[in-house]
């Protein structure tokens, strides 16, 4: 949202906020809170409808002003538009309470000047326009007031007033006074005295040079030719604003803030000569400048805008407000702000923060969240794609769910689904240690459900702290790697002692609080004077939970003392202030970690060494590190592809000519007797980290503003007539083959697709080994053979598309500030893949995969792929497998800190596996859901880098020390299918490409590339991470062997769809038994 010129705030019927603004373009707008959208708002333009009654000249808006009917929930505005230097007044009366009915905009009445007598000041200014619906019985009464410049361009800027009756003729009456007003020496705010029969207008500043504060009814309800009688109150001294509060009765109370206090005229004492009640001696409204007041039917509250920017605000309860003792104290809301608007929340009583939406794509806000990943499997562990999913609330929250925003309430939970691969996060923003707990249940399910309590965590930490000792001994970790003491030595001993007994308390509180965040009992808010804490060992004031603990933000020594004590069943944070002893109930696990936050603020303990402690902080350098390495690696072996094209040709044949004996071999491999999905889900939960809100951040970022992402660069998509003619072999021999593949992938899907959950690996080789056979051999070389040409007619263009410049949310800016470089597509998923590989290797070992030493210099600073080999090389040697890489061959048992630099790699370019196949699965689908013949560009080339991550571990065999057909062979298809990959960029609107040759092609070279798997498997030793090797093939070759299913060339279009989505659920598969595998050589195994 733009810094705009004016802003109101409404609720709408159904709790949702409405920000209506004048924004800088000078366009009036309304901004919607509405659940179930992208940013959680929507903007509409509400003004512009009113060009077309100037012809279409510009119009601005300048001033407005809201009411709303008591009764009906309904609303109106009043409208200054200034067009080609002259104001004119449009009303907007009647609209709905309920926020949907804005998302088209409104309906304008025009209100010309037509007062009787009186010709319209050329040219006609506004100064300002108040608007207020006023209960009348079973009716209500319009009141509007403007006040216009009497004479433009006098430096007096002198006024007349005139108030509106917009069904009568005329609607502009003058508002005769024996005053004179000027602009900007003036307040002014519309009211409604006890048993008068009018409403009126309430005036303060200097009225005829004198100042003053005066209430003057609309008109004369008995001689409506005469001026109505004029009652001047008495002003307090140093009085400096003014505010009315329309109660649902439809009389106004009327509020002053003075250098001495705040003040009150009751709706019944307003008459000539009337004196203030003062409500409260206190300091906060000195020079407030904004004041305002609203009543409901529970409630009125009063907030207060000073020249320090502190926003206070104080309340009572509705028809307590002559009683000083039934307000509560004045608490700051925040510092440092420029204005408000405000509502009372008819709903929760309680405020909130709102995040709204930036204006632009570099326009980022950097916040703390809680973040809760949540994968859903079926019960063999397998992921459900679109599962659906409830969430409930016991108390409302602002949740966003898998990147969409919903507003929920206790009575409101909301049916959402798990995106494709299973996930669903839910982020909720934070500015405390204080979350929203919610329970997620399975709809198809409702036994099966998951209470998440987004503290827990920190709540766990906590318990640890039994003494001042404990507290100064905790350590953290910044996010630039350095260690430090979470307390400074400077806190003193007696704070220590006393914040270490309230955490010690509140723990224990923790443990007896409804788990579901509810509130355990309604204490009141009343303010309450009673005898000292020591005399009667009763606490002294009372105060609601958040406005204590956000006074105790403003007050830093003044707390003398602070504890926590059991009364009466109920649990209490006192502050001891001035001698005076102020508490407030902790009945949620909310109020306890307001509590929490409030201790450690004693402790000056700033918020990011908080939650570098209780929660988490990435570390960008390690991460950044990590990120360049494997840019490197992707970036050198794309210049090999370049350099390497003729010579992998001439090792093609060789490799090709024993594929025959190789799968007529699979008959004898040994079996590791279990199914290839169990070899997966009986360990995935070892894995540590992998599953987390950090580890797929990064990833989850990516997909939820990827749709909102640009580039500048534009492959090229003629096809010239070399790759014209290739493409026509390609696709004769789709067509010929065509009946084939179709029955072998029906073969696949029925045999093996629809049975993984109990065919070990070995049957599934020997199922496709008699189901392939003869189609792999009579194509393989084919496809080969002419995808390697292909590439070699665009190769090119490969490093431009890798360097191709992308400009997305959050992780553009977040990639320039944290490395100094605009980001590209290789840089994306680099970082993307750095942040779960550096997680995964710091839990496994204790260290980062690339410390700060010149080893990881060289790697990152190598120029050629020969140079990168040896320098990984030159460490022990290892042996790697298909997809998963096995611990160092000659020292099985070696420890993490042992690890080489090849290992190390190894295990990087394993677990990254993991995001590429989330960001491919992703992409994938965002080329599917796009129009024929017309995917962005953005996605296409997100598609090929996300898949370099996704095959990322075929790479580890060029420096292993394994040697053989299986490694050549696994080096051919490795190089043939990210060759194969980068073509889908150029044709990837290619109709006779995308439907027809390319899944063909991913098809064949994923049977030739599970013969190069099952071989490397053969002559493994068969540890972990060699099993892991041997699942993961599986996963990944069958679902690249289905590929001409998810086509609608080859099967019809509802089958395709079904099986495109089976597909993504073993590529997911495939990507965490490669992270298994790289976590399992991490550990040395």
């Amino acid at each position: 949202m733009a810094p705009d010129l004016a802003f109101e705030v409404i609720q709408a019927t159904t709790g949702e906020a409405m920000f209506f603004s004048i924004g800088t373009d000078r366009v009036f707008y309304v901004t919607r809170e509405v659940s179930d959208t992208a940013t959680g708002w929507n903007r509409v333009d509400l003004s512009s409808v009113l060009s077309p009654q100037f012809s279409g000249a510009s119009i601005a808006a300048k001033s407005f002003a809201i009411a709303q009917n008591p009764q009906t929930q309904a609303f109106d505005i009043a409208l200054v538009v200034t067009v080609a230097g002259v104001d004119h007044l449009y009303l907007s009366l009647g609209n709905s309470g309920v926020s949907a009915a804005w998302s088209g905009g409104i309906s304008w009445m025009s209100v010309p000047f037509d007062a009787s007598g009186i010709s319209p000041p050329s040219p006609l200014t506004v100064d300002n326009v108040y608007l207020l619906r006023i209960p009348n019985g079973s009716s209500s009464v319009e009141s509007c007031f403007v006040d216009i410049v009497r004479t433009p361009g006098d430096p007096f800027q002198q006024l007349d007033r005139y108030y509106i009756l917009p069904t009568s003729s005329p609607h502009w009456n003058r508002h005769a006074l024996a005053i004179e007003l000027s602009a900007g020496s003036i307040q002014s705010c519309l009211g409604n005295r006890t048993d008068d029969f009018v409403p009126g207008i309430y005036t303060f500043g200097s009225i005829s040079g004198t100042q003053e504060l005066i209430f003057v009814p609309q008109s004369n309800a008995f001689r409506p030719n005469i001026a109505p009688a004029v009652s001047r109150l008495n002003l307090p001294a140093g009085a400096t604003s003014i505010a009315s509060a329309l109660s649902p009765s439809g009389v106004t109370s009327l509020f002053v803030a003075s250098s001495s206090g705040l003040y009150f005229f009751p709706p019944d004492s307003q008459s000539d000569g009337a004196v203030a009640l003062k409500l409260m001696t206190t300091s906060v409204f000195a020079g407030v400048s904004n004041l305002a007041a609203s009543t409901t039917d529970s409630r009125t509250a009063v907030w207060g805008l000073n020249a320090q920017g502190q926003l206070y605000y104080t309340s009572c309860p509705a028809g307590s407000e002559k009683l000083a003792s039934s307000w509560t104290l004045p608490i700051p809301i925040c510092s440092g702000a420029e204005n408000f608007a405000f509502y009372l929340n008819a709903q929760t009583s309680n405020n909130r923060n709102l995040l709204i939406p930036a204006t632009a794509v570099d326009d980022v806000v950097e916040y703390y969240s809680f973040s809760t990943h949540i994968q859903v499997t079926d019960a063999n562990g397998a992921i459900v794609p679109n599962a659906s999913i409830s969430l409930s609330v016991a108390t409302p929250a602002v949740l966003y769910i898998n990147d969409t925003y919903y507003s929920l309430s206790p009575t409101s939970p909301v049916k959402v689904a798990a995106d494709a691969t299973g996930i669903l996060t839910v982020v909720q923003e934070t500015q405390s240690l204080q979350g929203s707990c919610f329970r997620v249940t399975l709809t198809s399910s409702p036994s099966v459900f998951a209470d998440v309590n987004p503290m827990s965590k920190a709540i766990q930490t906590l318990s640890s702290i039994k003494s001042a000792d404990h507290l100064s001994n905790v350590q953290i970790t910044t996010s630039s790697g350095t260690t430090q003491p979470l307390i400074s030595s400077s806190v003193s001993a007696d704070v220590k002692n006393q914040a270490a007994s309230a955490i010690t308390q509140l723990v224990q509180v923790y443990g007896t609080l409804p788990a579901n965040g509810s509130t355990q009992a309604a204490p009141t808010v009343m303010m309450e004077r009673s005898v000292s804490l020591k005399a009667a060992n009763v606490f002294g004031i009372s105060i609601s939970g958040g406005d204590l603990i956000q006074w105790a933000k403003d007050l830093g020594n003044d707390i003398t003392n602070f504890v926590v004590q059991e009364i009466d069943g109920l649990w209490h944070l006192a502050l001891t202030i001035a001698g005076e002893v102020y508490n407030a109930v902790i009945d949620s696990l909310s109020a306890v970690a307001g509590a929490l936050q409030f201790v450690f603020d004693k402790l000056e303990v700033a918020f990011d060494d908080l939650v570098a402690w209780l929660g988490f902080l990435f570390q960008w350098d390690d991460i950044l590190r990590t990120h360049k390495v494997i840019k490197n690696v992707f970036k050198l072996f794309a210049r090999q592809m370049i350099s390497q094209l003729p010579t992998v040709q001439a090792k093609m044949q060789t490799a090709l000519g024993q594929l025959e004996s190789k799968v007529n071999g699979w008959a004898n491999i040994n079996d590791p007797g279990e199914s290839a999905l169990n070899a997966q889900t009986s360990t995935t939960s070892q894995l540590p980290g992998a599953n987390t809100p950090q580890a797929n951040w990064g990833l989850q970022q990516t997909k939820g503003n990827f749709n909102a992402s640009s580039t500048t660069f534009s492959p090229s998509s003629t096809i010239t007539g070399d790759a014209q003619q290739i493409l026509s072999q390609l696709e004769q021999m789709v067509s010929q083959e065509a009946g084939n593949f179709e029955n072998m992938v029906n073969q696949v899907k029925s045999q093996i697709v629809d049975q993984i959950y109990t065919l070990t690996p070995v049957d599934v080789i020997k199922k496709l080994g008699a189901i392939i056979a003869d189609l792999l051999l009579n194509t393989v070389e084919t496809v080969c053979s002419n995808v390697l040409q292909l590439f070699g007619i665009i190769a090119n263009t490969l490093l431009d598309v890798l360097d191709a410049p992308l400009n997305i949310p959050v992780i553009s800016s977040l990639y320039k500030k944290i490395s100094g470089d605009d980001l590209s597509f290789l840089d994306l998923i680099c970082l993307i893949s750095a942040i779960p590989a550096t997680i995964v290797s710091k839990l496994a070992t204790g260290n980062t995969l690339f410390p700060d030493n010149s080893t990881t210099s060289a790697l990152i600073n190598a120029t050629d792929f020969n140079n990168l080999t040896s320098l990984l090389r030159g460490g022990q040697q290892v042996s790697v497998t298909k997809l998963a890489v096995a611990a160092s061959a000659s020292n099985q048992t070696k420890l993490a800190a042992s690890l080489s630099p090849a290992d190390n790699a190894n295990a990087a370019l394993n677990i990254i596996a993991l995001v590429g196949s989330g960001a491919f699965n992703f992409c994938t689908l965002l080329k599917s859901n796009a129009p024929p013949g017309a995917v962005p560009t953005p996605v296409l080339i997100a598609t090929f880098v996300s898949y370099l991550a996704f095959v990322a571990p075929s790479l580890t065999t060029v420096w292993g020390s394994t040697t053989g057909w299986a490694v050549d062979m696994n080096d051919i298809v490795t190089f043939t299918a990210i060759c194969k990959a980068y073509e889908d960029v150029s044709m990837g609107n290619n109709p006779a490409w995308v439907n027809g040759a390319s899944p063909v092609i991913d098809c064949i070279l994923n049977l030739a590339w599970l013969a190069s798997g099952i071989d490397l498997y053969v002559i493994s030793n068969h540890k972990t991470s060699d099993k892991w090797s041997f699942s993961g093939a599986i996963f990944f070759d069958v679902g690249g062997i289905l590929a001409p299913a998810t086509s609608s060339q080859f099967v019809p279009k509802d089958v395709a769809e079904g099986v495109l989505l089976g597909t993504i659920v073993l590529n997911q598969l495939y990507g965490l038994c490669c992270a298994e595998g790289g976590f399992a050589l991490l550990k040395g195994e």
